[in-house]
């Protein structure tokens, strides 16, 4: 919808004070990567069958240690480590093609690595790569290893390869009680590395030290002075599949009414893994103009849950016009009601632990939870959500909406009104709902028929638009919007976020330049990269 040179400007101050509090959000201390998630999609991969299956590409580049030598010129290929990884993969996931392939040479340190580094390894297109040259770096000391080890990482991450970085296995000859000697020294440095650029740390070195500190001997883990035995290249696999998270346990769906209205029965689909433990909660609330849609949940926020053991759930509403907005908000209140009273009995819900999500009029409901809910969840996030429903843009006759002919309006206007529904999985029912939207935003009538208030009776909608409810007591929430929006204007998360920084609520605007409803026609990598941090907000809630 076109927006006026006032909404441009008043959108773009908004995104501006939000700058200090975005930032608050982000500024996290460097760390490693998290064990749980770093590998997961690939995991999940490897659990996969014939014929949704593929090859998964393992890529291990280093020195002598990885190349198999024990007691040189012995090369025991079958008994180091990248070989043992393959073993212990194919076991764990017994129908995963799997391809590990050793670029290692004898001898070389990260520098002869790095040179070769897109010919012999990039060229193969990995989808993990282990690098492995500290033993042999202190030959070229901490600056040259440095940046040898930078440039292979930064290489490898601009072609989205996942990259474990390991310390070194043991030398007889190192004083490792020493943090001073050259082994500690680049011990450390690759450790400092991996929380730079937040990568799986493999610390191999702490592992052996460990063996020793406990009652063993290093010779127990050694085949000669500076090459592991089979002992120490078994300790070398255990390290590396901490970073190989067991297949995370499919999700069970169950449905369940949490209301009943006559004969309406309202319904919440909830998807958990097996087991009796209490788990976080996800509340998915869908959008379609508060007409259309049904319990249907993005696939992303599905393998979110499955790979972070998050109960989600999924829930339906009375849809409009046949029921008003009034009682679909007080629904979406008794649905938490039900939530927190049954939920942790009926299938392990923490009510203390709930963040609300949803899309276009599922993100509105999302704000709306957020205000009108007690207690409130610990987190909100929206997806182009909007945060009044009464303003100049709802009753506007839009331009972007197509046009309806008299008879597709006779038959919008005919499929409506007869009876309740809670959901429009019928796809002959959505169609004709959806030309019933289409032709409300043509007249401007679309906030009218789906309230049943007139949006121009100066604060009778009031209590419906989130945006004038913000207190100091606000959920945080994230907010992702597309700049070109003309089903829900972008200016009205930016008016959210506005408010929000009014009232110090903890909260992120993550803008999509020239992107439409749902995101369509943004620049695909922004869109993934909001999806992306869309999940890590999520996580940092649901832990």
């Amino acid at each position: 919808m076109p927006r006026s040179r006032h909404d441009i400007l008043r959108a773009t101050l908004s995104v501006c004070l939000l700058a200090t509090c975005s930032a608050s959000l982000r500024a996290d201390e460097p760390a490693l990567a998290d064990p749980k998630t770093y590998l997961a999609d690939l995991v999940t991969q490897l659990e996969k069958t014939w014929p949704a299956n593929r090859t998964v590409h393992i890529v291990t580049h280093g020195h002598s240690v990885p190349a198999g030598y024990f007691k040189t010129p012995v090369v025991d290929t079958f008994n180091a480590y990248p070989h043992l990884l393959h073993v212990t993969l194919k076991t764990r996931h017994p129908h995963a093609v799997i391809n590990v392939i050793n670029t290692s040479i004898g001898g070389e340190n990260s520098v002869g690595g790095a040179a070769r580094f897109e010919r012999d390894v990039l060229a193969l297109k990995p989808d993990i790569v282990t690098i492995d040259y500290a033993l042999n770096d202190r030959g070229v000391g901490l600056d040259k290893a440095r940046e040898a080890w930078t440039s292979m990482i930064e290489k490898a991450l601009a072609r989205n390869v996942k990259v474990l970085l390991l310390t070194p296995t043991a030398d007889l000859g190192a004083k490792l009680d020493d943090p001073n000697d050259p082994l500690n020294q680049h011990a450390a440095q690759i450790r400092k590395l991996a929380a730079q650029y937040h990568l799986p740390l493999v610390d191999s070195l702490a592992a052996f030290q460990h063996h020793v500190k406990t009652g063993g001997k290093m010779d127990d883990l050694m085949s000669q002075g500076n090459h592991p035995n089979r002992a120490g290249h078994d300790l070398v696999v255990k390290e590396l599949m901490a970073w190989f998270p067991a297949a995370p346990k499919p999700l069970i769906k169950t449905t369940h009414v949490y209301k009943t209205v006559g004969d309406v029965k309202v319904e919440a689909d909830v998807y958990r893994s097996a087991g009796n433990a209490v788990r976080p909660v996800l509340v998915w609330i869908h959008g379609g103009a508060l007409i259309v849609g049904g319990r249907g949940v993005p696939n992303n926020l599905l393998d979110f849950c499955t790979q972070n053991d998050v109960i989600l759930v999924s829930i339906d509403y009375r849809l409009a016009p046949e029921v008003k907005l009034p009682e679909i908000a007080a629904e979406c209140r008794d649905a938490f009601t039900w939530l927190r009273s049954e939920g942790p009995k009926k299938f392990g819900a923490d009510p203390d632990r709930i963040v609300v999500s949803g899309g276009s009029a599922g993100g509105y409901l999302t704000m709306l939870v957020g205000a009108t809910v007690k207690p409130r969840p610990v987190a909100l996030l929206a997806y182009w959500g909007y945060g009044d429903i009464d303003g100049p843009w709802t009753e506007e006759k839009s331009t972007h909406h197509g046009t309806t002919s008299p008879e597709e309006r006779e038959a919008a206007l005919a499929g409506v009104g007869k009876r309740v529904l809670t959901n429009t999985n019928d796809p002959a029912e959505a169609k004709i709902r959806g030309q019933y939207y289409r032709m409300l935003r043509q007249t401007g009538r679309w906030a009218r028929e789906v309230t049943g208030i007139d949006p121009s009776t100066k604060g009778a909608l009031d209590p419906y638009c989130p945006v004038r409810q913000i207190t100091s007591d606000y959920p945080p929430i994230l907010m992702i919007h597309g700049t070109a929006d003309t089903d829900v204007p972008y200016s009205l998360s930016a008016d959210m976020a506005r408010e929000l920084t009014k009232h110090k609520v903890e909260h992120e605007l993550i803008t999509i330049p020239n992107a439409e409803h749902g995101l369509r026609d943004g620049d695909p990598k922004l869109v993934a990269d909001a999806h992306r941090r869309a999940l890590e907000y999520l996580k940092k809630w649901l832990k």
